[in-house]
């Protein structure tokens, strides 16, 4: 007979079930203690491998601000008395003397004395003009391109002066003298184009002036020594700079009508003909929303027309005054820039930035800034595992960021 087997008994107790549940709980802590260790041990590296970086390197940002700018000067207009034929003395852009000749409005009689080879003369320097200004308009470009160089070598030489890094410094300095050097020969030519250009003007001109005789003419004069320019708006009168309440006007009133006037052209009595400026620097008025930007009389700031050059021109602020008529936050800051130029004169309402300061130094994506508590700092690769570094915020514009605290070069966490 086979014995039988005793039955195991098992114990039900809650003593028991307590035990069996803390056993478990406490295999499951263990398990997911050793996942984190591992984890943690292992992220540093695959983070350093794998995530999104930026490398710091040296620059410079510029706070700017977009609007509108709107050119005023001291200017009065040549009025034709009579009606006929424009025959044009001074070409635009000349600068003349009280009282010399601008242009004439001839009669038919005398406008068929301009002789067909008188023409083809002035066609010939025409082009010789046209050929020299797209020379003189490679060279500008060229220099631009040089003195943006010079302004980032010199910031950079800064910087190893600052850390007392004469080698390196010296080395810039070399490059920065070149660089001179070659923003002096570039300024020769340009000079030398613009003799050529004068010189030409002045040959038309005469021609003009004894080809057309006296005869039949309503001879028109300037009043002073001033710089002609045959592009009118009809709102020469109406912008006096002398106006103490021209900081008040509302651009988005004014309703230029430009024209350019042009030799043969028909003209009626009482048209206007040409514009005489008077003074040879540019002021403007600039109207933008600059936020909580200080902007100060006596300031220095730069203004750049994109629809020209992206060279800025250094001007300084005569005056600020907020405009919350025109829209929150925006103001109206009366600048002269500092050198007069002919490409401007014809302007007169034109979108354009103001850039009221720059910030130099060591830049970084804003999006790589990070926060511990009250501790600013980037996420700096060291040994290929990032680790925060404390740094200070310079300065922000846009989507980067001037710190110190890091070195140029240093890889950082993009996006912490």
């Amino acid at each position: 007979m086979t014995p039988q087997r005793r039955a195991r008994v098992e114990d039900h107790s809650i003593e028991e079930g307590a035990r069996k549940f803390y056993t478990r709980a406490m295999a499951i802590a263990i398990v997911l203690v050793l996942a984190a260790s591992i984890i943690a041990m292992v992220r540093p590296y695959l983070v350093g491998r794998f995530a999104a970086s930026a490398v710091v390197t040296t620059g410079s940002l510029d706070v700017a601000f977009s609007g509108k700018a709107l050119v005023i000067r001291n200017e009065r207009v040549g009025i034709t008395p009579t009606s006929g034929t424009l025959h044009i003395v001074a070409a635009n852009g000349d600068r003349v003397g009280a009282g010399d000749v601008v242009a004439q409005v001839l009669d038919p009689a005398a406008a068929a004395r301009l002789t067909k080879s008188a023409v083809s003369s002035d066609k010939t320097l025409s082009d010789a003009i046209a050929d020299a200004s797209l020379r003189e308009e490679r060279e500008r470009t060229k220099l631009s391109g040089i003195k943006l160089q010079l302004r980032m070598k010199t910031q950079e030489r800064q910087l190893y002066i600052d850390r007392q890094d004469t080698k390196a410094a010296n080395s810039i300095a070399a490059e920065i003298s070149q660089l001179e050097t070659a923003a002096r020969l570039a300024e020769e030519n340009i000079a030398a184009i613009r003799a050529e250009i004068a010189e030409a003007q002045r040959t038309i001109a005469a021609g003009n002036a004894l080809g057309a005789g006296s005869g039949g003419a309503a001879v028109l004069r300037s009043r002073q020594a001033a710089l002609i320019s045959y592009h009118v708006d009809g709102l020469e009168l109406a912008l006096d700079p002398k106006d103490p309440s021209i900081m008040d006007v509302d651009p988005g009133q004014l309703q230029p009508e430009p024209r350019t006037l042009t030799e043969g052209e028909s003209l009626n009595a009482g048209q206007a003909v040409f514009r005489e400026i008077t003074d040879l620097y540019t002021e403007l008025l600039f109207f933008a929303s600059t936020g909580d930007e200080q902007i100060k009389p006596g300031q220095m700031v730069k203004v750049r027309f994109p629809r020209l050059a992206q060279e800025a021109v250094s001007a300084r602020v005569v005056a600020a005054k907020p405009r919350p008529d025109l829209g929150q936050g925006l103001q109206v800051v009366r600048v002269t820039l500092e050198r007069f130029a002919n490409s401007l004169a014809d302007l007169r309402l034109e979108q354009a930035s103001m850039i009221t300061r720059t910030i130099s130094g060591l830049v970084v994506p804003v999006s790589a800034i990070a926060r511990r508590g009250d501790v600013t700092g980037l996420y700096v690769l060291r040994a290929n595992r990032y680790v925060f570094r404390e740094v200070t915020v310079v300065g922000t514009v846009g989507d980067r960021a001037v710190v110190t605290g890091v070195r140029e070069g240093d890889q950082v966490l993009a996006r912490p």
